[in-house]
């Protein structure tokens, strides 16, 4: 709290220092008159301490004493003209990636936290308070701390938003609360504002107080004197009783701001709210807190009690400046009759640059549960500076320019002659009714008695006499050395004589008191020995409005000042509060106060006292969180966050001696959090995300820690106090110790949870049980070990020990995850290891098992006993077969051959393979490999194994046989061709060439895999044509084709063909026949791979197969020469056979032959054909040629091969079968290019649900 000019009357702390100081001067001292004058001062000030000034309704809100204004500018070297550099966005908490998180003042970063801090500690506009450096604030501006988007409250004398430091869009809110306040008329309402959050200036005075208060909370960082310890938060601003009109209160106006003030601050966004204001009282600091709560009114706790409940905000109050010997003000003390209000409340003591108690500052007392310090002598910052009217500043100047002939006891005597007539009341008139006793002095006698005056014309004249002096004073003050004064005047001085009227403002203030008095006449006749004439209020009010006048004069510009008071330290701490709030977003308020007081530096006796509280306000340990908890501390971290408490944290009362200051750590949210100190504290629970402690943890016995959801890692050590972890998960790191406590794993009820531990630490002292559903692993230590839910031993393959003795519950799972060659997880025990049952679980890792292999998992160096009741191997192959072996101090798992592989075939082919694969012996490579695979991987890879692929072949090759029976049967129907019979008729020989292309799918069956192929041939051919229309012809050529399994790991195959046949046609009119005989010889190249997991081996086969067809078609056309229409029959026989081949290249080589094929080929069809011929042409120049069939298959259509592997273990496999039923298409266009030459281009197309097969042919054919 500061002294404002509209105040009760004032401390006269200049009198006290000057009675301290003129006492050590013999010369002044042995003066009678002075020595008196210095005793009366001591004892006014003393005496004015002890009163308040009782407020109309429930007398709280007037301002305290002692406190004192300087303006003169900024100090020397702390003005800087250069634009301040933007801060960062602010960190959030500990742990991030970037090498140079923290923020040096100039902008740049650094790795450093100290280089930094240091860097901010240079900085001229940093330096401007003193304050920030005495609490730390550059530990909050290296992190990118400064309060941003934390929204802060005044509730004050009103901050004048005409001054640059509260600049900026969202910086200042002002709260205009005048809704609902009963105002009388006043002409006099002042220059900026009235109750809207602006201060009042100008008729009604001088305030700038809340100015001043608020700039030392949040003023810009903008390059000019000083910033605010949160200079990137915001502010909002309501107008207290300290800016009320003293026109009005002079005539006892009934009306209260507070109830809409702390409304609309609770509606504001505001967290925290600054009180730099206070009443007076005389409790003393040593006071009980019985004796603080009863001299608290009666009317006061109904009051707070709700106003300070509204939105959960917190309140920060100045202790009051009545001295060090008086208790801290009501409002700061109301925790002592309001218990529930204490979260809600911080007070504060003032500080000096020695971190004592400023001599002004009021003691905690009792509030010391609620109480820091910090400081508040001579705090620069924000201010409304004031000029001298210019009749005033004339008598100034002259006496600053000029030599007024007086020493410095003679000046001193001047000022405290006007204080003693002018400002300090000189005694205490009581009241009825118990109101509290008036201050008078010997201005308010000569005012009442009329001796002033009784004119307005003479009133005038008496304050133009009061202004004289005061500016009278202030050009004397330039000839003294007020540095070589005692330093508790400083402020004092500086301020009579840089703002002369500052007193005149506490006088226009106090005149409220004489205007109470003359409500009561035979008080003042009885106490003063006045009679009332009938004019003592018309002279009051006369006074005041010539006083305004003269102070409208005045001129009011924003700028900076020193001050000293409580009022100075409060916006410290709330500032303070912002900063918190930033760097721990996920705080709430309380939870920000509880930081803030438990980080404290302590000052004085050891923990929590009287005088200052929790102590010195450490912004450097606050931004490593919390010191202790008062409370069970609730907090939350939203996912994403990720942060850090390096802090020890203890419980409060180790620090107030209170046993209610205790709490547990609550721990929600998806975020993360590293408690890295020493803690002691009432344990924790988690119920979200992470926490990690990497201190040591002693909780006290009683409390334990607690995982009911998300996760813990310790790596640190949790001494004496048992772990539960009832759900999610806990880790215990390498270096985690669980010393003297019990370590449960879930619980054993119905209702109890999943719940995980990876424990790689070491427990000492105590034992672990393991839950129904409980999960516990690691390859830590653990003492006496009962599991009734799961043991895991390992994080993956690892060594679980347990030194003590272990015990296996019947119904529990042990979990043994084995990697070959024999590896396997353990649990050593070194007592005995008891088993009443459960189940192993075995679980495979990478690698392939070897039959035979036996895996150890448990040994007990004191015996075993017991057995388990069964084996789960559903996490392993079928095809292996687990079983336990028992040694008297262990158990191993031996591994040998489970199910058959035929057992779990699906096909034909995999089950004959499955089958001969299981008559292989154990040491065989495919044995060795399968048996590693699941049925589903398996049944892949048998397929693999199968070499259906030799089988399919044989299908290709009777499909591809359709292509050398066409160019036949084409050449065998010129017989009956209209288009070609128009050649010469005596040219009987023929030749042709044709060129092939085709390609074509035969599709899964759902056992064998589907083919796909391409190829091509060349043929040619010659024939004679007999005088009886008999044609005969033979023909030659050459082939390849290519073949691939796409589900077979795109096997390849090469089909290297020769050809050779006959042909022939006759026509007896409309009617042909043509019939013919063809061979095909086949080079078979097959390339395929077996790949699966544990297995791979490229194969190869090369040998030879034939083809060999017959066929015969019969048709009969309807037309003429130039178009026809031929239905017709065709039937063919293919026979296809394979020698024997081996494959070579690794064990899943076979060998064998593929039976031969026999397809019988029937098939029906009309064929189309019309000529074009140009007018004056004796023949046709070209024929358009289609057809459409549909043929029949019948005989052998799946082809079989007789397989076996190296090994042995012989079977049949089936290939894809050939079409037994397909739609045949035919295109065709031909050009005669000649007398007795044609060429030919065509397509054919045999389409089936199956199989798709597509061929082209160009052909050309000569006549000689």
């Amino acid at each position: 709290m500061t002294q404002v000019r509209r105040s009760s009357p004032p401390v006269s702390t200049l009198a006290l220092a000057i009675a301290m100081t003129l006492s050590a001067m013999p010369a002044i001292a042995s003066e009678p008159t002075q020595q008196q004058a210095t005793r009366d001062a001591v004892a006014r000030a003393f005496a004015a301490s002890d009163r308040r000034e009782a407020r109309e309704q429930h007398g709280a809100g007037t301002p305290t004493q002692g406190e004192r204004w300087l303006r003169r500018g900024a100090p020397s070297g702390t003005e800087d003209t250069r634009a301040a550099p933007p801060l960062a966005a602010a960190a959030t908490g500990a742990g991030t990636d970037d090498p140079q998180p923290y923020l040096m003042a100039d902008g740049s970063r650094s790795a450093d936290l100290e280089v930094a801090a240091a860097s901010w500690r240079a900085d001229s506009e940093f330096q401007g308070d003193w304050g920030l450096q005495a609490i730390g604030a550059e530990y909050a501006y290296a992190r990118g701390i400064t309060g941003a988007g934390v929204q802060l409250g005044i509730f004050d004398s009103g901050v004048d938003d005409r001054n640059p430091e509260f600049a900026g869009a969202g910086k200042l809110h002002l709260l205009d609360t005048r809704d609902g306040i009963e105002f009388p008329d006043d002409p006099y309402e002042g220059q900026v504002g009235n109750f809207d959050g602006r201060p009042l200036i100008g008729f009604s005075g001088y305030s700038d107080h809340g100015t001043h208060v608020g700039g030392t909370m949040v003023a810009n960082r903008d390059g000019q004197g000083m910033h605010g310890v949160a200079f990137g938060a915001s502010l909002h601003s309501a107008t207290h009783h300290l800016a009320r009109d003293a026109f009005t209160g002079i005539r006892g106006s009934q009306f209260d701001v507070e109830p809409a003030a702390f409304q609309a601050l609770a509606q504001s966004g505001a967290r925290f709210v600054n009180h730099s204001w206070g009443s007076s009282w005389t409790v003393g600091a040593d006071a009980s807190a019985e004796a603080v709560a009863a001299a608290i009114p009666e009317g006061w706790k109904a009051h707070y009690r709700k106003v300070l409940g509204l939105g959960g905000l917190v309140h920060v109050f100045a202790s009051g400046n009545s001295g060090n010997a008086v208790h801290a003000g009501a409002q700061a003390a109301l925790p002592a009759a309001l218990p529930e209000l204490e979260p809600y409340v911080v007070s504060v003591g003032s500080l000096d640059r020695d971190d004592a108690l400023s001599g002004f500052s009021q003691s905690c007392g009792t509030a010391r549960y609620w109480c820091v310090s910090a400081p508040g002598s001579g705090i620069y910052s924000a201010t409304v500076d004031r000029s001298l009217p210019e009749r005033f500043e004339a008598i100034r100047q002259e006496l600053a320019d000029g030599d007024p002939g007086l020493s410095r006891r003679q000046i001193i005597d001047e000022i405290i002659a006007y204080q003693d007539y002018f400002v300090f009341p000189s005694r205490g008139v009581p009241l009825p009714h118990g109101d509290e006793p008036v201050g008078v002095n010997q201005f308010h006698i000569d005012l009442l008695s009329g001796d002033a005056g009784t004119t307005p014309e003479q009133l005038g004249a008496f304050a133009d006499r009061l202004l004289a002096t005061a500016a009278r004073i202030s050009g004397l003050l330039h000839h003294l050395d007020i540095e070589a004064e005692h330093p508790v005047n400083h402020g004092l001085l500086y301020e009579l004589r840089d703002d002369p009227f500052s007193w005149v403002d506490t006088a226009v203030s106090n005149l409220s008191g004489p205007g109470k008095l003359i409500r009561f006449p035979e008080i003042v006749e009885s106490e003063l020995g006045i009679v009332d004439d009938g004019g003592q209020l018309d002279r009051v009010v006369a006074l005041q409005e010539a006083l305004y006048e003269r102070l409208a004069a005045a001129g009011y510009t924003p700028g900076h000042g020193f001050n000293s008071g409580t009022s100075m330290a409060a916006p410290h701490v709330t500032g303070a509060l912002a900063l918190v709030a930033e760097r721990f977003a996920y705080l709430d308020n309380v939870q920000v106060r509880d930081t803030l007081l438990t980080t404290a530096t302590d000052l004085g006796e050891a923990g929590v006292d009287g005088v200052f509280g929790w102590g010195k306000v450490d912004l450097g340990a606050a931004m490593n969180g919390p010191g202790a908890f008062l409370r069970d501390f609730d907090v939350s971290l939203p996912e994403g966050t990720v942060d850090t408490w390096s802090n020890d944290i203890t419980n409060g009362l180790l620090h107030t001696g209170r046993e209610q200051d205790r709490g547990a750590l609550i721990k929600r949210g998806a975020g993360a959090l590293t408690l890295s100190g020493d803690n002691s504290f009432d344990g924790f629970t988690v119920h979200g995300g992470l926490l990690s402690l990497t201190g040591l943890n002693a909780y006290g016995e009683g409390f334990e820690g607690v995982v009911e959801n998300g996760a813990l890692s310790l790596a640190g050590t949790l001494r004496g106090n048992d772990l539960r972890v009832n759900g999610g998960m806990a880790m215990v790191t390498t270096s985690g110790r669980l010393e003297n406590g019990d370590l449960f794993v879930s619980g054993d009820d119905a209702q109890a949870r999943a719940a995980t531990v990876s424990f790689n630490g070491l427990q000492s002292g105590g034992s672990t049980r393991v839950g129904a559903r409980g999960r516990l692993g690691g390859i830590g230590t653990l003492g006496d070990t009962t599991v009734a839910g799961t043991i895991a031993p390992g994080n993956s393959i690892g060594t679980l020990t347990v030194d003590g003795d272990y015990v296996q519950q019947a119904g529990s799972f042990f979990e043994v995850e084995t990697t070959p060659p024999d590896l396997s997880d353990r649990l050593e025990v070194t007592g005995t290891a008891t088993l009443e049952g459960g189940t192993v679980v075995a679980l495979r890792g990478p690698g392939v098992y070897k039959l035979g292999q036996g895996y150890g998992f448990l040994s007990a160096a004191g015996g075993l006993s017991g057995r388990f009741a069964a084996v789960d191997s559903s996490e392993v192959t079928p095809f292996l077969k687990l079983t336990l072996d028992y040694a008297p101090t262990s158990v191993s798992l031996g591994v040998s051959r489970g199910l058959s592989f035929a057992t779990f075939a699906d096909t034909h082919n995999q089950r004959v393979t499955g089958a001969a694969i299981d008559g292989l012996d154990d040491d065989n490579a495919i044995v060795g490999s399968l048996v590693q695979l699941f049925p589903e991987d398996a049944g892949r890879a048998i397929d693999l194994l199968s070499g259906d692929a030799h089988a399919s072949l044989q299908s290709v090759l009777v499909d591809g046989s359709r292509h050398l029976r066409e160019a036949a049967l084409k050449r065998g129907r010129g017989a009956t061709d209209a288009f070609e019979s128009q050649g010469d008729d005596d040219r009987r020989f023929g030749a042709w060439v044709e060129v092939q292309g085709n390609g074509g799918r035969i599709r899964s069956d759902g056992n064998a895999a589907g083919v796909d192929y391409n190829g091509g041939a060349t043929l040619v051919g010659a024939d004679y044509v007999f005088d009886s229309g008999l044609r005969v012809g033979l023909m030659g050529g050459i082939g390849d084709t290519d073949v691939t399994v796409r589900e077979r790991l795109s096997a390849r195959g090469g089909l290297r063909s020769r050809f050779a046949g006959a042909y022939l046609g006759h026509g007896w009119g409309r009617l042909g026949l043509r019939a013919g005989l063809s061979w095909g010889q086949h080079d078979v190249d097959l390339e395929r791979r077996v790949v699966y997991a544990g297995f791979e081996d490229a194969l190869r086969a090369d040998y030879d197969a034939d083809t060999l067809q017959g066929f015969v078609e019969a048709g009969y056309r309807f037309g003429n020469e130039r178009w026809g229409i031929e239905p017709y029959a065709q039937f063919a026989q293919v026979r296809v056979d394979s020698d024997r081949f081996r494959e070579t290249g690794g064990a899943a080589a076979l060998s064998g032959r593929t039976r031969d094929v026999d397809a019988d080929l029937t098939t029906a069809g009309v064929r189309f054909d019309a000529s074009l011929r140009s007018n004056g042409q004796a023949q046709d120049w070209l024929s358009l040629r289609a057809g459409l069939g549909y043929r029949k298959t019948g005989g052998e259509l799946v082809p079989w091969t007789d397989m076996s592997f190296a090994d042995g273990g012989r079977f049949t496999v089936h290939g894809v079968p050939v079409a037994s039923d397909a739609t045949l298409l035919d295109l065709g266009v031909i050009a005669r290019t000649g007398a007795n030459s044609q060429f030919e281009l065509g397509y054919s197309g045999q389409f089936n649900d199956d199989a798709r097969d597509h061929g082209g042919s160009l052909r050309w054919s000569l006549r000689f």
